[in-house]
């Protein structure tokens, strides 16, 4: 009874020893988990997750304060060096909550490399850049508990509009300008509601394009699979006067190198004209398979599409694109099956300003970028490879910020 009772109060005071001996550490860790979603938040970022373990950190960030995602990445790593008992960390980007691009990094190697201490070569042959799926390790008790959640918070995005058109002999050169304000809200984890209005400037085509009308107004829903597959759903009223139900799958290879996607869509004529409205029945299936192939030492991208577009075509279609930091430039080639041809160009430019106002519940901000495509054929009779616009940009981005762009863009800025 004696040893019994000498053994439970060796083993009280051994747990009591352990308590005082990892308390402190537990409030260090809860303390400088505070900190930086303080930092993060003063920042402006949204959607805020900060986990620390011993000398390993995890934050998830939501950028709708920097136009350029590379800027907002720049900025929280600056932020994670000011803590130099901070080793090993995992930076995730989200899009509505939905992270897609994961970054490791040593947070030691990082401060080297500012302070010239290491090469760059020496740091980039530690860095990771992937696409990425929801941490299940961070996951396994439930949602995330965000710091300032953008949920329900809105923007009114101003969108100009340009079309153009040479060539028509009678009137060689032809120009329309609409300025479009869009309100955008998340309403849950992936999903997000468009809401446009059309204000026409300046019209020289016939038959459009001289009375206020409404734009996209759709709902979307992203879903991630897994860190390669991604699902995009839209419903609503699209671009070129058509509503109904869009899905696109993209499946990534080899961490972005390679993609194939998916299309398929089932829409109606709607459009409203002398305050009268003309729709059609759910009529027209379209859809198509692609394939991405990136060219990584150059940022380029070849493109191949193929299968029945928007004028009931069936068409096949090149695209070559390049980025160069925000700008991308391409060209492209259709051509159906019944012969008709068109090409053209098209490009995406940032528009200032490159930071916005921290976003309280309703916030004013111009598009981040402006992007055009134009066709050397106007007629209908050459519309061919043509698709509608959901106003869902989420593979877009996933798109534009791949993994090796962004390995390789993030020094550039520094």
């Amino acid at each position: 009874m004696f040893l019994i009772e000498c053994i439970e109060q060796k083993l009280h005071r051994a747990a009591i020893f352990l308590i005082f001996l990892i308390l402190p550490y537990s409030l260090d860790a809860s303390s400088l988990d505070i900190q930086i979603i303080n930092a993060l938040k003063e920042k402006g970022f949204e959607n805020i997750f900060v986990r620390v373990y011993s000398t390993k950190i995890t934050v998830i960030f939501e950028n709708r304060i920097y136009r350029y995602n590379v800027d907002a990445l720049i900025c929280v790593m600056q932020i994670i060096s000011n803590y130099k008992d901070i080793s090993m960390v995992q930076i995730f980007i989200t899009e509505n909550k939905l992270p897609y691009i994961l970054l490791k990094y040593n947070n030691h190697d990082y401060n080297d490399y500012l302070n010239k201490k290491i090469s760059l070569l020496t740091f980039k042959d530690r860095l990771e850049v992937s696409y990425c799926n929801v941490n299940e390790e961070l996951e396994k008790n439930g949602e995330f508990n965000y710091t300032n959640n953008s949920t329900g918070k809105i923007d009114i995005v101003l969108l100009p509009i340009f079309r153009g058109q040479f060539g028509d002999f009678d009137n060689p050169v032809r120009a329309q300008l609409n300025i479009i304000p869009e309100i955008s809200t998340s309403l849950w984890r992936g999903a997000q509601i468009i809401i446009q209005t059309i204000f026409p400037i300046y019209n020289e085509f016939p038959g459009e394009g001289n009375y206020v009308r409404p734009g996209i107004i759709s709902l979307s829903q992203n879903i991630i699979f897994d860190r390669n597959c991604f699902i995009s759903l839209s419903a609503g009223y699209f671009s070129d006067n058509r509503y109904g139900v869009d899905m696109t799958l993209r499946k990534i290879f080899f961490n972005g190198k390679l993609m194939f996607g998916m299309n398929t869509g089932y829409t109606g004529y709607l459009s409203s004209y002398d305050k009268k409205i003309l729709y059609s029945e759910l009529y027209l299936w379209t859809g198509n398979i692609s394939f991405d192939y990136r060219i990584n030492s150059y940022d380029l991208n070849l493109g191949l599409t193929l299968g029945k577009f928007l004028y009931g075509d069936k068409s096949i279609r090149v695209d070559i694109n390049r980025q160069f930091g925000e700008v991308e430039i391409g060209f492209f080639y259709a051509q159906s099956t019944s012969g008709a041809k068109n090409g053209g160009f098209n490009f995406s430019v940032p528009i200032p300003p490159s930071n916005y106002s921290k976003s309280s519940i309703i916030r004013v901000r111009p598009v981040e970028y402006f992007r055009w495509e134009y066709k050397v054929r106007g007629e209908i009779s050459s519309m061919i490879g043509v698709s509608y616009n959901t106003g869902n940009s989420f593979l877009w981005k996933l798109k534009k910020y791949n993994p090796n762009f962004l390995y390789k863009t993030i020094f550039i800025n520094q």
